[in-house]
């Protein structure tokens, strides 16, 4: 909620978070601040502009290493401190201790909006930060301690950050450290119930025999560099999820640990999927957790939330904490429930809750259970709400066993190659109590996919979107190069109920953290926010065949053009895909063809699509060849294999023969001549002229084969589907023999129309569309065929456009082509 300026208090850390979109976290929580602060809070953003809010009468104080040891360890790199009644403010890094930078005291809003660009704006700390300190510790642990379990390495990390924690906070106990040598030594100096929560109550005796002196001094002692010493409780509260990533990334690039001396000194490089996104940043974790809250239209009485891939368990203390700093929530029973397939995670989580419940106050019951298990090998608990950040696992990295799992949980939705993210949401789906909430991290491609139609058209079946967001470009999660997309979607309560318009929210790359303060600001202080949009959509605006959001420009501009209530390209023409080969062997590139003798060349056809298709032309120097044995009723040219080696001699020998076993071994090829391509696309057997289009492009990306010899391939060829032409002497005369198909070459090479298709259609990270058929059917088209519905002088224009284009002259008209479809679309 923005705070206007006359509201504006800028002595209070609240009001900062409220004015900026910032979440305000105590920095100590339920634990006492001390003295020498009236206010200590971390106002969380991203990891640049994430500050430390500080409060203070004590002049001195501001100077001193200790508020940069409290940032530090927070894993903040800024520290703000305002005085009461002066004029100035305090700005520090840890990292550049004997620098203080002063401010004026922002006397309104905008001052602070000012401040905040500058942190945003500034450097990575030039020091290693305290995750990183931290795992150099944890390097050590696997380097010495024999167990082949890494889930002891874990537990003996957290043991000595609590023994750390107990030396800092009490004198005697650093006393008593002076004497330590061991593990085991270390250990005792915890309560009993320290040493069960880190699990090291009963540690093997070999190990607790181990050196760890050394250890105990690198988190004790301050930091030799910048003085700044380690809070581990700090650490713990809001740096945890960061840290156990970072060490689970490290276990997993080297499950044996290290040899004595051999210990990496860098970051730790994730090893993860491409695609997969396992940390949640906690500013993202914390959004959903407020608006899957909102979206749960003040639901009383108990709550039960449930992460069904939970990691280190930041969902569920991010609801924890936003629901305790509630009014409401200290006078519900909270449940939170968390599963996952790793007992690292299993640990890492439990812990982790178990520190968010000292912060419970007065609230009266928080339970929570953490279940080791395989996600989808079990029954979900029945929830209020499920936040999860899914595992991105494509259908051919799945198991068989996760194969079948995903199958089983989507059924009728299971259509062609799912992702296992699909199966997750479906099965949170029915999980969900009625009006029920789920908050949800996904891979931005199914949104979009084919594979994800009928998954998407259960959704909308079963429940509401509330909230759509999509983060532009692939850097916003460091272990993976997939586009990030979230949602908020409500289980239907009443099926009466008419659906709400969905919020969307659009962020370009390196604006995601500006993004998530814009959610809790009112939408029109958003508008404001550089690289942001926020606004609402009708709810039909999503239709299962894509889910995915558009910038708002994009969507008026959708508007304008259904507005002349035009055809959709999928009523004017059937759009066949091509020929799919099944091995590379069939395809030959022009000096391969050319070495086949002329009986052997009969057999092949210049292939379109792809590379052959440039500047609104096929073009043979770039052409590749393709091998189609059949004739033009569909039958095989060859009955037996050794006629097709009598008759293709060299082909059989050089390509096909080597490759014989793979291809017999395709899916669906048993009863079948294994020199057959995987789908043959019966209507290529007759070549005819017809309009062609590439699987991926832009504009220039159609061409028409005006001879009819090119079999499509990697593309789509574009059938008429209404009927032959009248004329004005009453005969009639097949689609592609009239001046029409000039037209459509012409308007469909524009630049003007390559806008049009990006509005129902997906750009890759190269730049280029996505040009199959389920987007490219949406797309309007007018029918040239028809003089009553189109302008004669622009679509006399665009046959001469197009005759210049497949004449190899498209730069030469593109800026008067352009010109003629934006008038034809009313966009000009």
């Amino acid at each position: 909620m923005n705070t206007s300026s006359h509201q504006w208090d800028p002595m209070s850390g609240t009001s900062w978070a409220a004015l900026l979109g910032m979440v305000h976290v105590p920095m100590f929580g339920a634990r006492k601040a001390p003295k020498a602060v009236d206010e200590s809070a971390i106002l969380l953003d991203g990891p640049r502009a994430s500050f430390a809010f500080l409060r203070t009468d004590d002049a001195e104080f501001t100077e001193s290493t200790e508020p940069l040891s409290w940032s530090w360890s927070s894993c903040v790199t800024h520290n703000i401190c305002v005085l009461p009644g002066k004029d100035w403010l305090y700005l520090r890094r840890w990292d550049e201790p004997l620098t203080t930078r002063k401010f004026e005291i922002p006397r309104q809003g905008v001052g602070a909006e000012s401040l905040l660009a500058t942190l945003e704006r500034s450097l990575e700390p030039r020091r290693p930060g305290v995750v990183r300190h931290v795992l150099k510790t944890f390097r050590q642990i696997r380097t010495r301690i024999h167990e082949k379990d890494p889930l002891w390495a874990m537990r003996f990390l957290n043991g000595l950050l609590l023994v750390a924690e107990a030396i800092r906070k009490n004198k005697r106990r650093r006393k008593d450290a002076e004497g330590i040598r061991t593990f085991g030594e270390a250990f005792q100096l915890l309560r009993e119930k320290d040493r069960t929560l880190c699990g090291v109550d009963s540690p093997p005796r070999k190990d607790a025999c181990i050196e760890a002196r050394d250890l105990i001094q690198w988190l004790v002692d301050p930091d030799r560099y910048t003085g700044c010493q380690l809070h581990p409780a700090l650490l713990f509260r809001h740096a945890a999820s960061k840290l156990y990533q970072e060490a689970h990334l490290e276990i997993e690039k080297n499950p044996q640990g290290y040899f004595l001396g051999m210990e990496p000194t860098g970051e730790p490089v994730g090893i993860s999927s491409p695609r997969d996104v396992r940390f949640t940043p906690p500013n993202l974790a914390r959004a959903l957790v407020q608006k899957a809250l909102e979206a749960l239209l003040n639901r009383k009485g108990p709550l039960t939330i449930l992460d069904p891939a939970c990691g280190s368990g930041v969902f569920l203390v991010e609801a924890i904490r936003e629901l305790i700093a509630a009014p409401s929530g200290r006078k519900r029973t909270i449940r939170a429930v968390g599963y996952d397939i790793s007992s690292i995670s299993e640990y890492t989580t439990r812990f982790c809750l178990e520190h968010a419940m000292q912060d419970k106050g007065a609230t009266p019951t928080v339970q929570t259970e953490v279940v080791k298990c395989d996600s989808l090998d079990r029954a979900w608990e029945s929830s209020d709400i499920i936040l999860m950040n899914p595992p991105f696992i494509p259908w051919d990295r799945l198991t068989d066993k996760q194969r079948q799992q995903v199958g089983d949980e989507l059924g009728d939705a299971a259509r062609q190659r799912p992702d296992i993210a699909m199966a997750f949401v479906s099965k949170a789906v029915g999980s969900l109590k009625p009006g029920g909430v789920l908050g949800c991290v996904l891979p931005a491609s199914l949104l979009t996919s084919q594979t994800g139609i009928a998954w998407r058209e259960y959704l909308g079946q079963e429940g509401s979107l509330q909230l759509l967001g999509r983060f532009e470009g692939y850097k916003y999660f460091p272990t993976s190069v997939v586009e990030t997309a979230f949602l908020i979607y409500r289980k239907r309560l009443d099926r009466k109920r008419s659906p709400e318009p969905v919020e969307v929210l659009i962020a370009t790359e390196g604006s995601e953290n500006a993004a998530l303060r814009a959610l809790r600001l009112k939408p029109e202080s958003a508008l404001s926010i550089k690289g942001v949009e926020r606004f609402t959509r009708p709810s039909r605006a999503f239709a299962p065949e894509n889910w995915r959001p558009l910038r708002q420009e994009a969507y008026e501009k959708k508007d304008r053009i259904a507005s002349l209530s035009l055809p959709r390209a999928g009523e004017l023409f059937e759009i066949r895909q091509g020929a799919r080969l099944g091995h590379k062997a069939f395809l030959l590139t022009a000096s391969q063809y050319s070495e086949l003798n002329r009986k052997e060349r009969k057999f092949f056809h210049p292939a379109a699509g792809g590379g052959s298709i440039k500047d609104g032309r096929l073009r043979r120097t770039e052409t590749e060849y393709v091998f189609y044995p059949y004739a033009t009723d569909g039958g095989s040219l060859f009955g037996s294999e050794e006629e097709l080696k009598q008759k293709l001699p060299k082909y059989y020998d050089k390509y096909l023969e080597p490759v014989k076993q793979k291809l017999a071994g395709r899916p669906r090829f048993s009863n079948r001549k294994w020199w057959e391509l995987s789908e043959k696309r019966a209507w290529q057997t007759t070549l005819a002229p017809r309009l062609l289009s590439a699987y991926f492009g832009e504009s220039g990306s159609f061409a028409f084969d005006e001879d009819g010899e090119y079999v499509t391939v990697n593309g789509h060829a574009w059938f008429w589907k209404r009927d032959a032409v009248p004329l004005a002497d009453d005969s009639c005369m097949p689609f592609e023999q009239t001046p029409a198909v000039w037209a459509y070459l012409a308007l469909l090479n524009s630049r003007a129309f390559e806008s049009i298709m990006s509005l129902f259609s997906v750009r890759l990270q190269g730049g280029q569309m996505r040009l199959e058929r389920r987007f490219l059917s949406q797309v309007p088209l007018p029918d040239f065929t028809n003089d009553m519905q189109t302008p004669a002088g622009i679509v006399e224009q665009l046959i001469k456009f197009g005759k210049a284009v497949h004449a190899g002259k498209l730069r030469e008209v593109a800026d008067a082509m352009d010109s003629s479809v934006s008038m034809l679309y009313g966009l000009k």
